[in-house]
């Protein structure tokens, strides 16, 4: 992702585990801390999604995240996704020193 105003480089953020039997997808998203918390993954988030519906037909867009990490959860919660569960002891935390939960996000076309 880069910044409109100076194509300053300021995060990434993308479709994986794609399914295309679904077809379903996951966005991931990784941010700057200098410029979070400014609605650029808001905005990211939100055309990657509706990319994935129109261009490539999604049946399913799901966005996984520590249920601890307020900031990440909030973008799914903002952009009308629906938290469908939360899965116990399922992964790592980044410093791989204890072991986190996941929360799952998802949007679907019915």
């Amino acid at each position: 992702m880069y910044r409109k105003e100076d194509d300053q480089f300021i995060g990434s953020t993308g479709l994986h585990r794609i399914n295309w039997d679904i077809p379903k997808f996951e966005i991931g998203y990784w941010i700057d801390t200098r410029y979070s918390k400014l609605g650029y993954i808001t905005e990211a988030v939100e055309k990657l999604t509706k990319f994935a519906f129109y261009h490539y037909g999604a049946k399913r867009v799901e966005i996984r995240c520590d249920p601890n990490n307020i900031a990440s959860k909030q973008i799914p919660e903002r952009l009308g996704y629906t938290l469908e569960g939360i899965l116990r002891n399922d992964c790592l935390s980044a410093d791989g020193k204890e072991v986190r939960d996941t929360s799952i996000y998802a949007k679907t076309t019915n």
